[in-house]
C-alpha cells in the first residue's frame, strides 16, 4: 500500500506526518491487500465568519472498483485526519467485502 501526502499551503510538521502515516496504516490493516494507494491532501480553507478551518481529503484507489474519496472539514487538523481516515477505511472495507460476495461468471437469479 502506497501512502502519498500532499499539504497545500499548510504548515506540515514531521510530527503531523508521522501521526498521519500511523493513522492510515492502522486504519487500513484489514484491507491493505486490496488497497493500491492512499492519497491524503491537507489544506486550510476560509470559514464563514473569518476564521480558518482545516480540510483533509482522503482518496483510496482500489483495483476494479471506483476510487473512494472522503472530505472532512474541522477546526483541528488532527480531528479532521481521524474522521476522514476512519470513514475512508470503513467505506473501503465495505467495498472489498461486496466484491468478495459477488460470484464470478455466474448470473444472479431472483432465487438467489
Amino acid at each position: 500500500m502506497d501512502v502519498q501526502i500532499l499539504a497545500k499551503e499548510y504548515c506540515f510538521t514531521p510530527f503531523l506526518q508521522e501521526y498521519l502515516e500511523r493513522s492510515v496504516r492502522s486504519a487500513f490493516t484489514s484491507t491493505h491487500g486490496h488497497v493500491r494507494q492512499v492519497s491524503v491532501q491537507l489544506s486550510e480553507i476560509s470559514a464563514e465568519r473569518g476564521g480558518r478551518e482545516n480540510l483533509c481529503e482522503v482518496s483510496v484507489t482500489l483495483p476494479d472498483r471506483p476510487t473512494v474519496v472522503i472530505h472532512e472539514v474541522q477546526e483541528n487538523m488532527f480531528t479532521a485526519i481521524d474522521y476522514a481516515v476512519r470513514r475512508a477505511a470503513y467505506r473501503t472495507k465495505r467495498m472489498t467485502k461486496r466484491k468478495k460476495r459477488e460470484p464470478e461468471g455466474m448470473p444472479c437469479t431472483p432465487a438467489c
